[in-house]
């Protein structure tokens, strides 16, 4: 193998033999071991591999060892991890990721608390502190508005049932419910099936089964509620019910059904701040009594918990490589790995930020890459992070001017978020 004398010149400096190799086979070099001079950078054996493949234009590449991204000199590497000059390094090497560039602004008229991207990406939900959610496009056209809630929405998910052609949607609220929406298949308008009560406090977070059958609630008064999201015979009618916000002009009341739980759960220790569901019939809590815990929804029990330190606001759970972020308000993200058993301790701590970390969410097609935000200004509000390389974040997402409170990133081309600046801020990843 030869590369270029630009790369490596100058044969008398020290040398350590290298072997590259790649999972991206269309980007492949034979696995020979190589001998590189040992000062070489990331920049350095991009250069190498863009040579050995003739690439024009040049591809960035990113390098890992062992694991861990390669952020130094090959020599100060070997000698923090104590390995020998004479050893051959493997080293894998993958696309580097192209910053996000901002897409579009979605303007709302108050603060956003949650936001949920379909599956295609096409339309958001995005709930606010006005007491109503909201449909948009990625374009910004607004579809559809949800009113009936007489606080405001603290959480808003997606209900993909897979006996149901149209949208469902179910939208959480300060007002102790949660409120279960048909949305028309073009997302053109949407009526309140049901209102979920139950809850004796305000209802911090709400999530859905995969198959869309359930769905889950956690509350200020320390309780999770269980829910049935299809028609029951135990569902009862109420009489039409005007809320104060229709009083000043909005759709005419109309007559719901009120669910009641399936089940409620004890055993939190404070607030329910945050929910996710592992797979169909396990579901996974965060919140104020600093522990994440795992919950079998058909037993109702809590099959092992999570030991944390400090609240937690946000989940994401990545049902590939088993592992589950936690959002905390010390400004870290916490990685615990479901594979470990009961009672596991955090498995990996990235210290993502300096105020509250409020929402994570893990890229819907790459298992190592996620995005936090938090309270911080701008620049540092929201980062895009490899848990690879947990001591600095890849990117950080650019005009974000104030506290950001809710992300979600369900296509691999696009992350939305929203906050304190009542704008929904769409940001476009290469696919």
């Amino acid at each position: 193998l030869t590369v270029s004398q630009d790369t490596c010149r100058m044969s008398d400096e020290r040398e350590i033999r290298v072997q590259l190799f790649t999972r991206q086979q269309e980007h492949a070099v034979p696995d020979t071991p190589i001998a590189v001079p040992i000062r070489l950078r990331r920049v350095h054996l991009s250069q190498m591999v863009n040579s050995l493949l003739s690439l024009d234009p040049p591809i960035p590449f990113d390098f890992l060892i062992a694991g861990d991204f390669l952020r130094t000199s090959l020599d100060t590497y070997i000698q923090k991890h104590g390995i020998s000059a004479e050893e051959i390094l493997r080293i894998e090497y993958v696309e580097s990721l192209v910053p996000p560039q901002a897409a579009s602004d979605i303007k709302e008229d108050d603060w956003i608390s949650s936001v949920k991207g379909t599956a295609n990406g096409e339309h958001f939900l995005v709930g606010s502190y006005n007491h109503t959610a909201r449909i948009w496009t990625k374009t910004g056209k607004l579809k559809v508005k949800l009113e009936g809630h007489e606080n405001y929405v603290t959480s808003v998910t997606w209900v993909n049932r897979d006996d149901s052609a149209a949208p469902l949607c179910a939208t959480a609220s300060q007002d102790e419910t949660v409120r279960l929406w048909n949305v028309a298949a073009d997302y053109s308008s949407a009526v309140c099936a049901f209102v979920c009560r139950g809850h004796t406090a305000g209802v911090a977070s709400v999530a859905a089964q995969p198959t869309g059958r359930l769905m889950c609630s956690g509350s200020w008064d320390r309780t999770i509620n269980i829910w049935n999201t299809e028609a029951s015979e135990d569902d009862i009618a109420e009489a039409p019910v005007t809320t104060k916000r229709k009083k000043t002009g909005g759709a005419a009341a109309a007559t719901v059904l009120t669910k009641r739980p399936l089940a409620t759960l004890h055993g939190n220790g404070g607030t329910v701040h945050a929910l996710t569901w592992a797979d169909r019939g396990f579901f996974i809590s965060g919140g104020a009594d600093h522990c994440v815990r795992v919950w079998d929804a058909q037993a109702g029990r809590n099959t092992h918990t999570l030991t944390s330190s400090k609240v937690t606001q946000g989940l994401s759970y990545n049902g590939t490589s088993k592992l589950v972020l936690g959002a905390d308000t010390d400004g870290c993200v916490r990685v615990f790995d479901m594979r470990a058993g009961h009672d596991s301790l955090v498995a990996a701590v990235l210290h993502a930020h300096q105020g509250p970390t409020t929402s994570v969410c893990w890229s819907p097609n790459n298992t190592h890459q996620f995005v936090s935000t938090s309270v911080d200004g701008e620049g540092s509000n929201a980062k895009v992070w490899d848990v690879r390389s947990p001591a600095s974040a890849l990117f950080a997402l650019k005009g974000l001017s104030s506290s950001i409170l809710a992300v979600d990133w369900p296509v691999p081309a696009t992350i939305a978020c929203g906050g304190a600046d009542n704008i929904l801020k769409l940001h476009a990843m290469r696919a």
